[in-house]
């Protein structure tokens, strides 16, 4: 969807560096934010698939379901997003799939915008046209911390102002990744991070490499 546009550095900002690069007729820009969260790769991947409670950390989430799981790795979510007046709110029904590669020690969870007959368009709210994102987690060599990468890039669905595309565009990447470094020391997390670490996709990556 964004315009293969050379990146380039937006912000870097306590061990976060941010990229983006201009989208073809679009007042927003793709974007792409990478970092360390010092927590194991396991909880972090905890707080990732926790849609219900991400409006506690994503920021401007003010609304977050699972419409329907479809196998272990894929489900169907909604996502709102408030923003300030007189700027409409944004929501999105999303597909999402984690994939793991054991060789590359690499887990991937793609989203993608998707349309779903039970959830149409709601008043007053400008259902997103078209979104793209995935995460990236990869261990540390001792498997203590996790490298992050978050890339994105939406079509806003109508008038974004010049102060919210600059957000976007340079502080949303900096700041969600702030946020799950903060997210992870929730204790809710220590129940499916145990699970996850334990199933026998994940185990050959969390051990710490020699």
């Amino acid at each position: 969807m964004a315009a293969e546009t050379p990146w380039e550095e937006a912000l870097a900002r306590d061990g976060i560096v941010v990229h983006r690069r201009a989208a073809a007729g679009s007042p927003l820009h793709e974007v792409c934010g990478r970092g360390v969260v010092e927590a194991k790769l396991a909880r972090v991947l905890a707080v990732l698939r926790d849609v219900a409670h991400e409006p506690e950390w994503i920021p401007k989430c003010s609304d977050a379901s699972i419409l329907e799981h479809r196998g272990g790795s894929v489900h169907i979510a909604y996502h709102r997003t408030s923003l300030p007046w007189p700027v409409a709110d944004r929501d999105v029904v999303v597909r999402s799939e984690m994939t793991v590669d054991p060789d590359r020690r690499v887990v991937r969870i793609v989203t993608i915008s998707t349309k779903d007959a039970r959830l149409p368009p709601r008043q007053g709210v400008v259902r997103v046209p078209a979104m793209r994102a995935h995460w990236l987690l990869a261990p540390s060599e001792d498997g203590r911390a996790t490298h992050v990468e978050y890339q994105a890039f939406a079509e806003p669905g109508g008038w974004v102002p010049s102060f919210l595309a600059r957000w976007v565009s340079t502080e949303l990447p900096y700041e969600t990744i702030v946020a799950l470094r903060a997210q992870v020391g929730r204790r809710r997390y220590d129940h499916l991070a145990r699970v996850l670490a334990a199933s026998p996709e994940l185990a050959p990556i969390l051990v710490p490499a020699r």
